[in-house]
């Protein structure tokens, strides 16, 4: 179970212990709380889902551990999410393992796998040297944390079939990131409008060079034979310098919004809606 290579060692991993009598009534997450969206799509996203269908949910911060080594007792379900394989979370998988109880590492970006992360120059400059490195690094040690856990849960279906043959069962969950209590949309009349809006918000620095070099192209056509047109940005992206002068009445960048419904408000306001898949 885990081949040597898999797990960046000499010595196969000892076999698990069988599961034993399950309680999922209460469901455990020791997750990481860095990445906001993160945070919202996978843990807090979660509790409202479990709690939804009658389970009690508790959360901790994997950063604190310690502080709640009771909680790793009283659960029989616990889920792994986005932790790096430091002692204390090594240690936490490995209590859950040992006592026959269900550990599942859930992970919702392809961050755990040798390619990654990609070329440094993807990132349009906003990832210095150091960064790069933390990068580098944080790659095994999310790879190792997923390759003590039991089952996996990823957001999609790339991501499961990448995640499965590293988790100690080869058996990974598809469980897709959804709606909240946030996703309140108001209808905006936009009859009086004079300007067709196409909209791109980015809530991440790793998109740069994908945009430019795959989406861009088609938007300065359209921005060149639509004058009514316009490319409203919110968050990073660093656009040519080119683009900028030659479109400078039908380009409008704001920094990122923290504020969910903020930046609700904004998208609503838009015509067309550029998301990354």
């Amino acid at each position: 179970e885990g081949s040597a290579e898999a797990h960046g060692s000499t010595e196969p991993l000892s076999a698990l212990p069988p599961l034993g009598s399950i309680n999922t009534d209460r469901v455990l997450i020791v997750g990481d709380y860095h990445v906001p969206q993160c945070e919202r799509y996978r843990i807090n996203q979660k509790i409202e889902q479990l709690e939804a269908v009658g389970k009690k949910v508790t959360a901790v911060n994997w950063m604190e551990l310690e502080k709640h080594g009771n909680a790793l007792a009283l659960h029989d379900v616990v889920i792994f999410y986005r932790v790096p394989a430091v002692p204390k979370v090594i240690k936490a998988i490995a209590q859950v393992n040992a006592t026959g109880k269900l550990s599942l590492y859930e992970i919702d970006d392809l961050i755990f796998v040798p390619e990654y992360p990609p070329a440094i120059e993807s990132y349009g400059g906003y990832v210095g040297l150091e960064t790069y490195r933390g990068l580098t690094r944080g790659m095994a040690l999310f790879n190792a944390a997923a390759s003590l856990c039991r089952i996996g849960i990823a957001s999609t279906e790339p991501l499961r079939e990448h995640l499965a043959p590293l988790v100690r069962e080869g058996r990974c969950l598809l469980h897709r990131n959804g709606l909240d209590h946030l996703n309140q949309f108001r209808t905006t009349d936009k009859s009086q409008k004079k300007t067709i809006d196409i909209f791109y918000g980015s809530g991440t620095q790793a998109h740069n060079s994908d945009f430019i070099e795959q989406a861009l192209p088609a938007i300065e056509r359209i921005l060149a034979e639509m004058p009514q047109v316009r490319l409203v940005v919110v968050g990073y992206l660093r656009l040519p310098k080119e683009f900028r002068t030659r479109f400078v009445e039908q380009y409008r960048q704001l920094p990122p919004v923290k504020s969910v419904q903020a930046y609700w408000s904004l998208l609503e306001q838009a015509d067309i809606n550029i998301a990354v898949l």
